[in-house]
């Protein structure tokens, strides 16, 4: 069981190099040791828990783009997403555009569930705001968080939980698949067995999701807001990029307008001393 965090130190481990004690500790490291699978066949799995998590993209000043509604397989449904910010993006990726500009029968829209509620597609799934989930080696929790359509208005979106039983087998493993859920919370489990797994998974989300706490104005990630992050914000709002227009880096960019500017500084100055530990 590896995670994509473990190529980190699985580069560090060539190079002869203790990721762990090289980087800094305000730097959060969910790395494990992947080497050994590498020089030993029989090399038994070092991971327990393993940890995945996916959330919509940062968007430019935090709007949130419009709908574009993509079919997934040739002959897959057709799934709606508010990930790409206009119709050239969209249409590169294969998707039809239901934002401004859209041309009919699409009609210019400003969500996924303002599509679903025109009645244009039959079966259309919309993209989850949110999803982490934690496995081990027998069972996986997943928890989403599913936009509520429910008309005249949009709702904010449902927590959906849900447990699996996985497994690893060759050449056809066990996978999470949509309607085998066992159950929504360690209660609803069928067993004993399954009742602890759901709790300890339950427990490693909560404390991994936690691990990492936000720290607004620290742009150099050092769990700490100074006067380093100043002469830095100095430094990025400088770099000036002059194509297609002048702008600055987004290095510093706190308030997602893509540029680094005296905006960003005042966040800085706001939160100034503040230190972001548990």
């Amino acid at each position: 069981m590896v995670n994509i965090a473990d190529l980190f130190e699985l580069f560090g481990e060539i190079a002869g190099v203790d990721v762990h004690n090289i980087v800094p500790r305000s730097h959060m490291l969910d790395s494990m040791p992947m080497l050994a699978y590498l020089t030993n066949p029989n090399q038994a799995s070092i991971r327990h828990i393993n940890f995945t998590q996916t959330a919509s993209n940062i968007h430019f000043e935090d709007k949130v783009p419009p709908p574009c509604v993509i079919t997934v397989g040739p002959n897959g449904p057709p799934t709606c997403a508010q990930l790409f910010p206009d119709a050239t993006v969209c249409t590169l990726e294969g998707g039809v555009w239901w934002g401004p500009g859209a041309k009919p029968p699409q009609q210019s829209l400003s969500s996924c569930c303002a599509v679903q509620n025109t009645g244009f597609y039959k079966n259309l799934n919309i993209l989850d705001d949110a999803e982490t989930s934690t496995r081990n080696d027998r069972f996986k929790l997943v928890e989403r968080l599913v936009p509520d359509c429910t008309a005249p208005q949009p709702k904010p979106p449902q927590k959906v939980t849900e447990f699996y039983e996985i497994n690893e087998a060759a050449p056809t493993p066990q996978i999470d698949k949509d309607g085998d859920s066992l159950c929504s919370s360690a209660e609803e489990c069928p067993n004993a067995e399954q009742k602890q797994n759901f709790v300890t998974l339950s427990q490693a989300l909560t404390a991994i999701v936690g691990s990492e706490i936000p720290c607004v104005g620290d742009g150099n990630e050092d769990k700490k807001v100074n006067t380093k992050d100043i002469r830095d914000w100095e430094f990025f709002s400088r770099q000036i990029i002059p194509l297609p227009s002048p702008n600055s880096s987004s290095w510093y960019d706190f308030n997602h307008n893509g540029k680094t500017d005296r905006s960003d500084l005042q966040t800085i100055l706001q939160h100034l001393g503040t230190v972001c530990t548990h």
